[in-house]
């Protein structure tokens, strides 16, 4: 998954607001925990961009540059609390807190 050459494309440059959660699966067994950190616009349903890799500063900072290599713009950020967002994002038109960080669901 990690080595995965999927592409999302994003369908805009500027979105009104992102979504930054984490979420991990694992390969094999438990202990191969891998971790998928995302952006996503909850208006649209849409993943903006994805990074897999550790949940560390490393893989956040991926997903930031993966942003900026894309282009993409926001007028404010969400995530939770998780200190590593709230480092990376440097605290500029960031909201922290669960309300805001509904995740990913699935349309039925």
């Amino acid at each position: 998954m990690v080595n995965s050459n999927h592409q999302i494309a994003p369908t805009h440059s500027h979105y009104d607001s992102l979504e930054v959660d984490e979420f991990w699966t694992y390969v094999g067994n438990k202990q191969n925990k891998v971790w998928l950190v995302y952006a996503y616009h909850r208006l649209s349903g849409e993943i903006v961009c994805y990074v897999w890799g550790k949940r560390n500063l490393k893989t956040v900072r991926k997903l930031q540059q993966r942003l900026i290599y894309l282009c993409i713009s926001y007028d404010v950020i969400y995530s939770d609390n998780w200190i590593i967002f709230i480092i990376v994002s440097g605290g500029c038109n960031h909201i922290i807190g669960k309300k805001n960080t509904v995740g990913i669901t699935m349309n039925k």
